[in-house]
C-alpha cells in the first residue's frame, strides 16, 4: 500500500504536524509552519515557470522576478525562527514539517491515517542525523558536512514518497522539475542555492589552472606551495570522471548552475572533499590556512565550456 488511496471524504484533515515528542520539534513549537507551506505552495508554479523560460520555451514576463522575491520573502522569516533555536534548516524536523504544511496549503494534507508513518520515518531521520553530526570533529571539512546532510534529505524524502497518495506527490514533485537543484526543494538539493558556483572551463587543463587559482587565493598560499598544490590538482583533475570535463551539459545547464542536477552537484561535491583532503594532507598549512579550507563550505561545479 502506497497510501495512495484519496482520504475518505468524512476524514476531516487538522492543522498537525508531526514529531511533536522530539526535542528538535520542542524547540521549533512555535515556528509558523503555516507561513512556510503557503510560500512553497505559492512558490511550486512560479518554479515550473522558471524552468520554461530557462529552456527557452517561455519569455520572462516582467513580474516573474518581483513574484518569485514575494514567495521566497516568508522563508527568510521562518528560517530565521528556526536558526535562533539552533536547528538546521536541513533537519529532518524542519523538511518534514515544510513538508507537510505545504501539503496542507495545497488542500492535500497529511491525513490521520499517515501521520503514524511519517512519524516513524521521521524519527528514524532524526536518530541519523543526531548521529551524523556525532561524527565530526572539530576539523570536519564543513563541505563534507553539508553534502552528508543532503544525502541523508535524499533518504529521507525516499522514504516519505511511498506513504504519500498521489495528489500529494503531484504537489511536492512536479515531474519537470523534479532533481534540479533549486527547483526540487523537497529533495536532496534542498538550500544548495548558496552553496554552490559554476566552475566553467576549456577542458583538463584549464580547469586545473582555475582550481589552483581558486584555491591559492582563498587559502592565500606562497609560491612554494603553489607549486605542490598544481602537482595535487592536476592528480585530481586527470582522475576526475569525463563527465565533468569532456561532456557539455544539456541546454541551460551550460550557463546557469542553478539548472544542474542535484545528483551532478552533490557528485561534484564528493569530489571536491577529496580534493580539499588531499590538499589538506598534502600540503603544510599554517593553522589559518587549515581553518580557511575547514571553513570552506561551498562546490565548485566544473562545466565545460568550449567556443
Amino acid at each position: 500500500d502506497e497510501g495512495g488511496d484519496a482520504a475518505p471524504a468524512a476524514e476531516k484533515p487538522r492543522k498537525r504536524y508531526v514529531f511533536t515528542e522530539s526535542a528538535s520539534a520542542a524547540k521549533l513549537k512555535d515556528v509558523k509552519w503555516e507561513t512556510a507551506g503557503d510560500a512553497f505552495h505559492k512558490l511550486m508554479p512560479l518554479l515550473l515557470e522558471a524552468n520554461e523560460i530557462q529552456h527557452g520555451r517561455k519569455e520572462m514576463r516582467p513580474q516573474f522576478m518581483a513574484d518569485i522575491f514575494a514567495a521566497i520573502s516568508p522563508l527568510y522569516s521562518v528560517g530565521t525562527q528556526i536558526d535562533e533555536q539552533g536547528v538546521a534548516w536541513t533537519s529532518p524536523v524542519v523538511q518534514i514539517n515544510m513538508l507537510a504544511a505545504t501539503l496542507m496549503s495545497a488542500g492535500q494534507p497529511v491525513q490521520e491515517s499517515q501521520f503514524e508513518p511519517l512519524n516513524a520515518v521521521g524519527s528514524r531521520f532524526v536518530e541519523a542525523d543526531a548521529q551524523r553530526l556525532a561524527r565530526y570533529a572539530d576539523d570536519t571539512l564543513a563541505l563534507r558536512k553539508r553534502v552528508d546532510a543532503s544525502q541523508l534529505l535524499g533518504r529521507l524524502y525516499a522514504e516519505i514518497e511511498p506513504v504519500l497518495n498521489e495528489a500529494q506527490r503531484a504537489v511536492l514533485w512536479p515531474p519537470a522539475v523534479r532533481g534540479i537543484v533549486n527547483l526540487d526543494p523537497f529533495s536532496a538539493g534542498a538550500g544548495w542555492d548558496e552553496y554552490m558556483q559554476m566552475m566553467a572551463h576549456g577542458g583538463r587543463d584549464a580547469l586545473q589552472t582555475k582550481m589552483v587559482a581558486h584555491f591559492t587565493s582563498e587559502l592565500e598560499l606562497p609560491e612554494d606551495q603553489v607549486v605542490l598544490l598544481k602537482q595535487i590538482v592536476g592528480a585530481w583533475v586527470q582522475a576526475l570522471p569525463d563527465a565533468f570535463v569532456l561532456a557539455k551539459t544539456e541546454g541551460p545547464a551550460a550557463r546557469d548552475v542553478d539548472m544542474q542536477k542535484t545528483t551532478r552537484v552533490l557528485a561534484a561535491a564528493e569530489h571536491q572533499v577529496r580534493l580539499m583532503q588531499s590538499v589538506r594532507t598534502g600540503l603544510q598549512l599554517t593553522k589559518g590556512q587549515l581553518e580557511a579550507l575547514v571553513e570552506m563550505d561551498y562546490v565548485l561545479v566544473p562545466v565545460l565550456r568550449k567556443g
